[in-house]
C-alpha cells in the first residue's frame, strides 16, 4: 500500500490559493466538456467549448459522439464511416463511476471479459467477438502490449475509450480480428481550472484523483495539464488487494496556429495481486466453496509494479487540405513476483487441489513505436477524397526469469474445504531455471482512401504492407527467430445514406494477426503470425436532432493459424487452428428527452472452433480435440443496458438519478484429461459457468460552497447482491463482486 489518508483536502489547501491568484475560480460550468483534443482541421469538430473534463467530439447528447476517430485514423462522422464502431464518453464514464478499463467497455456490444490464464483481475483483458484480445489496447493510437503484466491502467487521465469492431490490423498492425480499444487520454485546456475528488468505497477502496490545467502565457501557446491517482483498496476475495500512484503531465506548445506540439509522461507505480478466482471439481462443475475462498497462500501472487512511458506527437499543417503528424511513444514496465501460486487441474473427491509454484518471478518488458502519417483532402472530379498515407514502426522485447521445482512446477497440494496455508514449498532445481527473451520488430506501410461519391454514396479503401520478425529463446536454447512478409492486409468497404436518418453499410476486411512468442514448430522455428477474414454488413441510425445514435451489425469472422497440439509430438505445436465467430450487435446511445439518456448494448454471437486442437485463447490443450465446440469463455448473449435522468427544474433541479443492468448467458472453458498412464484423452472436460443478471444504481446531486462547486454521488453495484461468475477459463472461474458502493465528492474551481 502507498498511503491510507484521503488527500483531497490537503491537495485543496495547497492549490486554492494558486488558482485563485489567477481570478478563474468562479469561472468553471459544472458538468463541462472542453474542445482541445488536437485533430486535423480537415473535419469540423464542433465541440462544447467549456471549462472541465469532457470529450472533444461532436456530442450533442453526452452519451453519443457523433464523430470517432478509432476506424479511420482521422476524425470522421459514425454516419459516414462503414464499420462498427462505439464511443464511450466522458459523461458516461463519470455516471457510472468507472476506475478499470473492464467497467467502461461493458458498455459496449460485442465486448465481453476475459479470464484467460493470464487474465481476471488485475489485467486488463477481454474479448471482443469471441477473440480474446491477449492484453493489447491502443493509447491515442498507440500500440499498448503489456504481456504477462498483472495491473490495470489508471483511468484517471482517460477521457473517452474507442472501440472498433472487427480487424483493424490494416491501420494499427498485428492484432487480434475481434477489434480494438482505442484509449483517448485527457489533453491540455486554453484555460485555467483545478478538479479534486475523493472516493471511497466497499472493502477498504480509496482513491483520491486531481486534474489541473493551466496557461503559461497570454498567447495561450504554452499549456500543461496534470493528472493524479492514488488509490488503495482490498477485495472480498481473501489475500487480494491493490494500491497505486499515478502521475500524468501533459504538455502542448503551439508555437503557430498550423504547428503544435504535445509531449505525455505517465508514471504508474503500485501493487497488485494477481487473482486465480475459485477451481472446479471433476465433473465440470463450479467448486461449492465461498466466492471469498482464495487458495493461494497469503502473500502470494502480489508483484511491486513500475510503469513509466513518454509519448509526443507532433503536427504540421501546410494547408487547410494538406498535414503531416509524426509520433513516438516508449514504455518500460518491471513486475517482480516472489511467489507465483496456481492452480493445476480440478479439485479431487477428497478436496485436495494440486497447486503449481514458481519463485522470483521477473517480467521486464521494454516497447518502442514510431508513426508518421500525412492526411489530405482534395475532389478529383465528383468524389472527394480525404487520403492517409503513413508508416509506423515498433518493437517489443520481453524477459522473463523464474525459478521452478522439480517437476516443472508442482507445489504442495490443498484442502479446499479445510485450507492449510503455508506449507513448506519445494525447492528449486538450478538446471529448470528460465532465462527467457522474446523480441519482435514490425515495420508497415498503410494507405487510406475515404470517399465521398454522389448520390450519398461513401466508400472506404485501404491496404497495409507489414514486414515484421519474431524471437524468442527458452531455458537458455539459443534464439529462433523467423522473418514474415504477409500478403497486402486490405480492407474495403460502401455505405449509403438514402434517407437522413439512416445509413446501411458492407465491408470486407482481413486481418494480419499476432505472432505467438514462445511456441515453436518440431523444426524448432517459431509459428507463423494469425490471419483472419470479416465480413460484416449493417444500418446506422441518428434520431432526436442526432442526440441518439444507433447500430444494428451482422458479421462473419474467421480466425486461422491458430496454435495448436502437433499430432505427432505433443511438445511441440502446429499452425492449423482455425474458429469462427459470426453473430448481430446492436447498439444505442443519447438523450431520449431532456435529461434522460440512455446506452444500451446487445450481442447474439455464435462461435466455434473449426479446424485443431486449441482452447481459443492463444493456448492449446494436450490431445483433446475442441473441433465443433465453441470458443471459451465466450457467452451466446450478453448485454447492458444504462439509463439516467437529471431533473430540470424545481426544488431537485439537477438532481440526477439513474440504474443499469449487465448480464450474460452461460459459457464454458475446457481442460484435458488423463487416463490411468497420465496419458491425454481424446474428449475434454466441460468446464461451465451460469448466466446471470446484475442490477447497479446511482444518485448525484451537484452544489456549491462558496465559488466551489461540488458534486456529491454514490454508486451501488450488484444491488440485489446477486451471487455469479463472470469470466471462466481452464480450471478456474472468477467470481464476481457481492453487493458493493462507491462514494465520492468532487470540487471544481
Amino acid at each position: 500500500m502507498i498511503f491510507k489518508r484521503p488527500l483531497l483536502f490537503l491537495i485543496l489547501s495547497a492549490s486554492y490559493p494558486l488558482i485563485q491568484s489567477h481570478g478563474q475560480t468562479a469561472t468553471v460550468p459544472l458538468g463541462a466538456c472542453n474542445s482541445s483534443v488536437p485533430t486535423l482541421p480537415l473535419v469540423t469538430v464542433v465541440a462544447q467549448k467549456k471549462a472541465g473534463e469532457g470529450t472533444a467530439f461532436n456530442n450533442p447528447s453526452g452519451y453519443s459522439p457523433l464523430e470517432a476517430k478509432g476506424a479511420t485514423r482521422t476524425m470522421a462522422p459514425v454516419m459516414e464511416t462503414p464499420v462498427s464502431e462505439q464511443v464511450v464518453a466522458q459523461k458516461i464514464l463519470k455516471d457510472q463511476q468507472v476506475v478499470y478499463l473492464d467497467n467502461a467497455i461493458r458498455n459496449v456490444s460485442g465486448v465481453t471479459a476475459a479470464n484467460s490464464a493470464v487474465g481476471g483481475p488485475g489485467f486488463d483483458n477481454f474479448s471482443i467477438r469471441g477473440f480474446d484480445m491477449n492484453n493489447l489496447t491502443f493509447e491515442d493510437g498507440f500500440r499498448v502490449s503489456k504481456q504477462n503484466i498483472p495491473f490495470q491502467r489508471s483511468m484517471a487521465n482517460v477521457d473517452s475509450v474507442d472501440v472498433v469492431k472487427g480487424p483493424a490490423s490494416v491501420l494499427y498492425g498485428q492484432g487480434q480480428p475481434g477489434g480494438l480499444v482505442d484509449i483517448m487520454t485527457k489533453k491540455p485546456l486554453d484555460r485555467f481550472f483545478l478538479s479534486l475528488g475523493q472516493q471511497i468505497g466497499s472493502w477498504n477502496f480509496y482513491r483520491e484523483t486531481a486534474d489541473f490545467n493551466a496557461v503559461a502565457d497570454k498567447a495561450k501557446t504554452l499549456l500543461l495539464r496534470f493528472n493524479v491517482d492514488q488509490q488503495n483498496s482490498d477485495s472480498f476475495r481473501n489475500f487480494i488487494s491493490s494500491g497505486r500512484l499515478g502521475l500524468f503531465p501533459t504538455l502542448e506548445w503551439k508555437p503557430t496556429s498550423r504547428d503544435h506540439a504535445i509531449v505525455e509522461l505517465g508514471y504508474l507505480t503500485g501493487t497488485q495481486t494477481a487473482d486465480n478466482g475459485v477451481p472446479f471439481l471433476t465433473n465440470g462443475q463450479v467448486a461449492p466453496v465461498s466466492i471469498r475462498n482464495n487458495y493461494a497462500d497469503p502473500g502470494a501472487n502480489g508483484g511491486q509494479l513500475r510503469d513509466f512511458w513518454v509519448k509526443a506527437n507532433l503536427t504540421h499543417e501546410f494547408s487547410d487540405a494538406l498535414a503531416l503528424h509524426a509520433g513516438y511513444r516508449t514504455e518500460f514496465l518491471s513486475s517482480p513476483i516472489n511467489s507465483y501460486q496456481y492452480y493445476l487441474g480440478q479439485v479431487g473427491e477428497d478436496g485436495m487441489l494440486q497447486r503449481g509454484y514458481t519463485g522470483q518471478t521477473v517480467n521486464r518488458q521494454w516497447n518502442q513505436e514510431v508513426l508518421a502519417d500525412l492526411t489530405a483532402r482534395f475532389k478529383t472530379w465528383i468524389v472527394k477524397h480525404e487520403l492517409l498515407a503513413g508508416f509506423d514502426f515498433f518493437q517489443q522485447s520481453l524477459q522473463y526469469n523464474g525459478q521452478y521445482p522439480t517437476g516443472y512446477g508442482l507445489g504442495p497440494a490443498i484442502n479446499i474445504y479445510q485450507p492449510n496455508y503455508g506449507q513448506p514449498l519445494p525447492s528449486f532445481d538450478p538446471s529448470l531455471t528460465t532465462n527467457t527473451y522474446a523480441n519482435q520488430t514490425s515495420y508497415g506501410a498503410f494507405f487510406q482512401d475515404q470517399m465521398e461519391l454522389p448520390w450519398k454514396f461513401h466508400a472506404l479503401a485501404g491496404f497495409r504492407y507489414d514486414q515484421a520478425s519474431t524471437g524468442n529463446s527458452f531455458f537458455g536454447t539459443n534464439n529462433a527467430s523467423i522473418m514474415d512478409k504477409p500478403p497486402l492486409t486490405p480492407r474495403i468497404g460502401f455505405l449509403w445514406n438514402p434517407l437522413q436518418p439512416f445509413s446501411l453499410y458492407a465491408t470486407y476486411t482481413a486481418n494480419y494477426g499476432i505472432t505467438p512468442l514462445g511456441a515453436r514448430t518440431q523444426d524448432g522455428n517459431p509459428l507463423p503470425p494469425q490471419t483472419a477474414q470479416q465480413w460484416e454488413y449493417g444500418i446506422k441510425g441518428e434520431f432526436l436532432k442526432k442526440k441518439l445514435t444507433t447500430t444494428m451489425s451482422f458479421f462473419t469472422l474467421t480466425k486461422d493459424n491458430i496454435p495448436t497440439t502437433d499430432p505427432a509430438n505433443p511438445l511441440y505445436t502446429v499452425p492449423i487452428g482455425q474458429a469462427r465467430s459470426r453473430g448481430l450487435e446492436l447498439q444505442a446511445a443519447g438523450e431520449i428527452l431532456s435529461g434522460w439518456r440512455i446506452i444500451g448494448a446487445y450481442t447474439y454471437l455464435q462461435t466455434e472452433i473449426l479446424q485443431g486442437v486449441t482452447s481459443g485463447n492463444g493456448l492449446y490443450l494436450s490431445g483433446s480435440n475442441l473441433k465443433g465446440m465453441p470458443l471459451p469463455g465466450i457467452p451466446q448473449s450478453f448485454g447492458s443496458l444504462w439509463s439516467t435522468y437529471e431533473i430540470q427544474s424545481g426544488p431537485l433541479k439537477r438532481l440526477k438519478f439513474g440504474a443499469g443492468v449487465v448480464g450474460q448467458t452461460s459459457s464454458q472453458a475446457y481442460a484435458t484429461l488423463y487416463d490411468e498412464n497420465f496419458q491425454p484423452l481424446p474428449k475434454p472436460l466441460v468446464e461451465q459457468i451460469a448466466g446471470y443478471t446484475v442490477v447497479n444504481a446511482m444518485a448525484a446531486y451537484p452544489f456549491e460552497v462558496g465559488k466551489v462547486r461540488m458534486t456529491a454521488q454514490i454508486n451501488v453495484n450488484n444491488l440485489f447482491n446477486t451471487t455469479y461468475y463472470s469470466a471462466v477459463s481452464t480450471d478456474m472461474a472468477q467470481p464476481g463482486a457481492p453487493v458493493n458502493f462507491m462514494a465520492s465528492l468532487k470540487a471544481e474551481f
